[in-house]
């Protein structure tokens, strides 16, 4: 990745430094989600998040597993047994 001019480069530079962030039990970095207290003050990073949308270019997206108004089924629910359907004549 190159930034091609210094005023874009210090932008991103500026916005990667100050997201907020701590360290989970498991040694991993997590960042709070948008709105939380630890993002009071300052803006959202958006060149930042369009260069790292630029990465999640071969990511596999998963259903989440929150209930929204589908009845007793969750959305990966359904989702699974559409793949089933679509898929039940491949062995």
């Amino acid at each position: 990745l190159s930034i091609l001019t210094y005023d874009y480069r210090n932008v991103l530079l500026d916005q990667s430094s100050r997201i907020p962030k701590a360290w989970t039990e498991k040694g991993k970095i997590k960042v709070p989600q948008k709105g939380a207290k630890e993002w009071e003050g300052l803006g959202s990073p958006d060149l930042w998040d369009a260069i790292c949308f630029g990465f999640l270019e071969t990511a596999n997206y998963m259903v989440a597993e929150n209930r929204i108004d589908f009845g007793e089924s969750t959305a990966t629910d359904i989702a699974q047994q559409e793949a089933d359907e679509l898929f039940a004549d491949v062995v």
